[in-house]
């Protein structure tokens, strides 16, 4: 697992055969001033992923109590990455919030989301 002094920074880990990425205590609520950050750190996470005999990736949300539309470009964009690479898009832990808009966007039902990581590695 990697881990950086910077509140915001990602925790990535193998858990199962998923890389998971689970963004830091500053990422809580992903808006219009670090959704960039936000977008940087879901790439890493794919990057590492690839990586990783099989590519998959596991976007752990349990610490986002909150995201907007602008997120969204992120995630399709990582989810495109991980199809390049054969591999899979995944999400798990999802705030009351978060999965509503994941469900008003339809995205929910182009990812596979989990109600917490253990459901995902044993799937």
């Amino acid at each position: 697992m990697t881990t950086s002094p910077d509140d915001n920074a990602p925790l990535i880990a193998t858990e199962g055969d998923w890389t998971v990425l689970r963004f830091g205590p500053g990422m809580a609520q992903i808006v219009e001033s670090n959704v960039e950050q936000a977008r940087d750190y879901l790439m890493q996470g794919a990057e590492a992923a690839k990586q990783a005999p099989p590519p998959k990736l596991l976007l752990d949300l349990s610490g986002v109590g909150f995201f907007g539309s602008s997120f969204i470009e992120g995630l399709f964009r990582c989810w495109k990455a991980m199809q390049a690479a054969d591999g899979e898009f995944a999400i798990s832990n999802c705030s009351e919030h978060c999965r509503e808009v994941l469900t008003v966007t339809h995205l929910a039902d182009l990812w596979t989301i989990y109600g917490d990581n253990a459901e995902a590695t044993g799937a």
